[in-house]
């Protein structure tokens, strides 16, 4: 029916090609008039018939949004016949993607990419990546979350480039996967304006990031707070030092504290000058049987400039014991610089071990104030 029609462009949405499949592939004939696309599908031969008909290009495309789990629906060299000149969104989820770098040479105009749940077939590298950003002197937003939780570049690791590429407009970067490839990819990249920067690694023994340290360093709007505040949920722990986020997807406690506590060290290379700290939970966080002492002071030691610490409820009576120890030739081995100590509530329970960590700072000279307060907006001043 589109022929009785004058040729107005078209936009093509599908939550599933279940129903009206055959209108979707139909509609997709008309390729020079289609400037909007967006299809959520499962696998099968329609599913086919559809990603056939997008082998051609699409020379009025600005809106690109397709979610699947199908390895044949594939981002091939011939996807959208190689080009997108005019693409300003472009998202894929579950979608294979070794025609990527091709298909985004061609996207000039592009603002926004967002690449989730990439698969391990078709993996592309983070200097492949790296190319594939360069080109694009408009982009202001990336994702990139990736299914596999391993390294498929572990072993073939190269040294960073002479020179980086910018990224001149980017001011949101999201990313989900492995540290390791975070850490190539950053090494080849700057992105002097990006003010917003979250990222979720997935759990692994030993996190070593210098590379990671050097691109928050040289990103002038990642280093502008002095204030962290550490998060535990039943499903991760972060840190967040606004506009920067740093998170890890796990669920053991003991692995949650010791992992974040190597994060902080490797990745925050302003750590050391942050004056405020805020560590609280949200949801239901059962109390672990398995966490020491010297892990919650790990975690405190590289905060050497903190004035300013927050516990919430839940937290005080876990870490307090930690705090305790810190006697005699210990007293200023964490939290050197600290002045002031707010509490949400103060839990009898640890009571004694608070009491014990002030009297052994008044001792050696470093007066630390108790206040009560409802939230870490009371210490920021």
């Amino acid at each position: 029916m589109l022929d009785i029609w004058p040729p107005l462009p078209i936009i093509i949405r599908s939550r599933t090609t279940g129903v009206g499949g055959d209108n979707v592939v139909a509609a997709l004939t008309h390729n020079v008039r289609v400037c909007e696309i967006s299809l959520h599908s499962k696998p099968g031969s329609l599913w086919e018939k559809i990603m056939a008909a997008m082998q051609e290009p699409f020379p009025a495309l600005t809106h690109l949004d397709i979610h699947t789990n199908d390895e044949k629906g594939i981002v091939s060299n011939s996807f959208l016949g190689g080009s997108a000149p005019n693409l300003r969104y472009f998202e894929l989820s579950g979608v294979p993607l070794p025609g990527l770098l091709k298909l985004l040479s061609s996207a000039t105009l592009l603002r926004t990419l967002h690449l989730w749940n990439i698969p391990r077939f078709g993996y592309i590298s983070p200097e492949t990546m790296a190319t594939a950003l360069s080109v694009l002197t408009r982009l202001e937003t990336v994702s990139l979350d990736f299914q596999t939780r391993s390294y498929l570049g572990r072993g073939y690791r190269h040294p960073p480039p002479p020179t980086r590429s910018v990224l001149p407009a980017l001011t949101e970067f999201y990313f989900e996967g492995v540290s390791e490839y975070l850490e190539d990819l950053v090494a080849w990249i700057d992105a002097p304006l990006l003010d917003s920067f979250e990222v979720t690694f997935y759990p692994q023994l030993i996190f070593h990031t210098p590379r990671l340290a050097q691109f928050i360093g040289r990103t002038p709007n990642l280093m502008a707070c002095n204030k962290a505040y550490v998060t535990f949920d039943p499903f991760r722990a972060s840190v967040s030092i606004a506009p920067l986020y740093l998170g890890i997807l796990c669920v053991q406690t003991g692995r949650q504290l010791s992992m974040l506590a190597q994060v902080c060290r490797s990745s925050l290379p302003h750590i050391s000058s942050l004056e405020q700290l805020y560590i609280h939970e949200e949801g239901y966080c059962r109390q672990p049987d398995d966490i020491e002492n010297d892990q919650w002071l790990e975690l405190l030691r590289p905060f050497t400039s903190v004035k300013a610490l927050y516990l919430s409820q839940v937290i005080t009576p876990r870490i307090a014991p930690a705090l305790q120890v810190l006697v005699g030739e210990r007293v200023t081995e964490v939290l050197p610089a600290l002045q002031s100590l707010f509490l949400e509530d103060l839990h009898l329970s640890a009571q004694g071990a608070i009491d014990k960590f002030v009297a052994a700072r008044q001792l050696s000279g470093h007066h630390i104030a108790i206040s009560e307060c409802d939230g870490p907006q009371e210490i920021d001043h």
